[in-house]
């Protein structure tokens, strides 16, 4: 585990804290206590991992993926809660930013990696019942879909 892991690390596990209180002080409107049980369990066990994992698995790399594991619920979302986190993430200094991802990628007119497009699979559906995003946003989402999953068959 090099220094750095463990400095990101640590920051991570610092936003992990947040996302539990966050969800204990604001629970989402729909969930009962135990989706909240549910939420602190895996987000006790994803901060757990990041020191406990097989050594090979602690790199930046693949905190990389730990970091959006916890942001994307608060990157998609709104409400008390969310708003909680992301002033206590300011608060504490950790450096995270609240994006917006769908504008980046509409605006860069493709998906660019895997996260991205699970992203996009996960937000399409609500954010257009939600009146997030338009139809035709709705549209050219579900085309840079297409694009992606066309290339990564082409790729194989």
């Amino acid at each position: 585990m090099t220094e750095r892991y463990k400095q990101e690390a640590s920051r991570l596990g610092k936003a992990i804290d947040i996302a539990i209180e966050a969800t204990e002080k604001y629970p989402p409107k729909d969930f009962e206590q135990k989706h909240i049980d549910h939420w602190i369990k895996v987000h006790q066990e994803w901060k757990r991992e990041l020191f406990e994992c097989e050594p090979k698995y602690q790199n930046l790399a693949t905190l990389k993926y730990s970091v959006n594991n916890v942001l994307t619920y608060f990157q998609e979302a709104y409400g008390e809660g969310v708003e909680f986190f992301w002033q206590q993430i300011a608060k504490q200094g950790l450096g995270y930013k609240r994006e917006n991802k769908l504008a980046k990628i509409l605006k860069r007119n493709r998906i660019k990696d895997d996260m991205e497009y699970d992203f996009i699979i996960d937000v399409i559906v609500p954010y257009q019942q939600e009146n997030i995003i338009t139809s035709e946003e709705a549209n050219i989402l579900s085309d840079l879909l297409l694009k992606f999953e066309e290339k990564a068959i082409n790729l194989k």
